[in-house]
């Protein structure tokens, strides 16, 4: 048999032997040897596994803070995205509005220009103003 054979069934029995002797300890509610080195063992592994749980759960708690963060933060880069694309949308619109106020204002002022100019083609003398107010005051 070679020494791996050998460290291995030695291995083995110790395990197979420390199954009965848990079992039989668990069975009677009391530790039969070592008592004091396995109950300070069992805080040892304790703490460790605290350690281990606490550490689990504060990475996960902080990967669920990070995730959320990421997604709000996308949230928010479609929003200003959004925001950006209205706002020029708004920009054009106004300087449209302007564009059309501007022509609105010039052809009614032309088209008052325009009554101007006819009023004074058309604009009566002075002899045809007296001749006009002294027919209205007759009557006729």
């Amino acid at each position: 048999m070679t020494h791996i054979g050998v460290v291995f069934l030695l291995c083995a029995g110790l395990f197979i032997i420390s199954l009965f002797l848990v079992r039989y300890e668990e069975q009677h509610g009391k530790r039969l040897f070592l008592s004091t080195f396995r109950f300070w063992l069992d805080r040892q592994c304790d703490v460790v596994v605290y350690r281990i749980q606490h550490f689990i759960h504060h990475s996960l708690r902080l990967s669920w803070y990070y995730s959320l963060h990421s997604s709000l933060r996308a949230c928010m880069g479609v929003l200003v995205a959004s925001y950006d694309f209205l706002e020029r949308i708004f920009t054009e619109n106004r300087r449209r509005a302007r564009l059309l106020r501007l022509k609105y204002s010039e052809a009614s002022r032309s088209h008052l220009r325009a009554i101007e100019e006819h009023k004074k083609t058309t604009a009566l003398s002075p002899g045809e103003k007296k001749k006009l107010k002294s027919k209205s005051l007759r009557g006729n």
